[in-house]
This record gives structure tokens, C-alpha cells and sequence, in this order.
């Protein structure tokens, strides 16, 4: 299996931030939702996985600062916030794509 890989990470606005994939898919992640899936040990406990950080705690208006590649693998994404010790790798991005293709909602 090969693990899909970004062509194109771009701002979109003040609000959300856009990956098209090597593939030709394109996600579209709200600031807010990239914040809170965001999982160092800061924001995701190392023994248990329960998660440190609720959305009502992000700031509504927070945004990514700076987005750098490391390696071949993840983005490490610094926020407005002063939280920067996420890193995205590109396969926890695309599973959680919060477009209708890839989270389509339960009826």
C-alpha cells in the first residue's frame, strides 16, 4: 500500500486549509478541526489516548501560522495559539478528511 501524498497545501483564507492529494483529492480542513485533531502528547494522553483538548477550548479564530514539511511523511503545523508540537503525518490527514467522500454521515 502507498501512502498518498500531498501535491499542493494552501491556506484558504483566514479559516481553513486545503490539501490536494497526489490522487486528485482534494480536503478542506477548518482551522478549529485541524487544531483539535491534533495528536501530541499535549493534546492526547501517551498512556491512555484520551484527549487533552476540547473544540469549546480553541480559539474560533485561530489559524496556522506556519506549515512545514517533515521528512516525507507530515506537516508540523504551528498555531496562533502558541501550540506548535503537532505533526500531521499524510495518513492521519486523509482519515480524517472531513469531506462527504471520506466521512460520509450515518443515516
Amino acid at each position: 500500500m502507498s501512502m498518498e501524498m500531498p501535491s499542493e497545501i494552501n491556506p484558504v483564507g483566514q479559516s481553513a486549509v486545503r490539501i490536494l492529494w497526489q490522487d486528485g483529492h482534494e480536503s478542506v480542513y477548518e482551522n478549529v478541526y485541524l487544531r483539535e485533531h491534533c495528536q501530541c502528547a499535549e493534546c492526547i494522553h501517551e498512556w491512555t489516548g484520551e484527549k487533552l483538548i476540547s473544540r469549546d477550548r480553541i480559539p474560533p479564530d485561530i489559524r496556522p501560522v506556519s506549515v512545514t514539511a517533515v521528512g516525507n511523511y507530515a506537516v508540523s503545523i504551528r498555531f496562533s495559539d502558541g501550540h506548535g508540537t503537532g505533526v500531521y503525518s499524510y495518513d492521519l490527514l486523509r482519515k480524517i478528511c472531513p469531506c462527504s467522500r471520506c466521512q460520509p454521515v450515518a443515516k
